[in-house]
């Protein structure tokens, strides 16, 4: 009984994450320089047309207030994966399934790079604990958790 109450509090705590988060990404994309319209207009003929602007901004709901756009952003961004893309206008589930396996691919082969340093790091750690070997393996890690992805090119 105690485990099902435990699971059930997990799952109400992720409610209001995943609310709070999905404020977030919508402010930050709003946040991003350029108007979306223009954005999309650019690489097309109509990019100082104000009518094919307006019809642009009126079709993806940019000329409603905030909120209103939140929510048809979180209906559309939760419902409508099979949406077309608006860079390549391929679906994107086919262009997302097209590249899972290669990102499945990445990420576990970079889990058993991890471990195979992890591992053994941990071990030395242990068994020399408070000696040069430890504090090598220590540096090590520090260096490797501070490190941004990027820099390291593991994600």
């Amino acid at each position: 009984m105690n485990i099902l109450l435990y699971v059930l509090k997990r799952i109400a705590y992720i409610l209001p994450v995943f609310f709070l988060l999905t404020i977030m990404v919508f402010a930050m994309v709003h946040l991003l320089p350029g108007d979306p319209a223009d954005i999309l207009l650019s690489g097309e003929g109509g990019a100082g047309d104000p009518v094919v602007r307006e019809a642009l901004m009126k079709e993806l709901g940019l000329d409603k207030p905030l909120p209103v756009q939140y929510f048809v952003w979180l209906k559309r961004a939760l419902g409508e994966i099979s949406e077309k893309s608006v860079y390549s206008e391929e679906d994107v589930l086919k262009l997302f399934m097209q590249r899972f396996p290669a990102t499945l691919l990445l990420a576990f082969a970079a889990m058993i790079v991890s471990l195979v340093v992890a591992i053994p790091a941990g071990i030395i750690s242990a068994v020399k604990r408070n000696k040069l070997p430890d504090y090598i393996s220590m540096l090590f890690a520090l260096f490797g958790v501070s490190l941004p992805n990027f820099g390291s090119g593991f994600s």
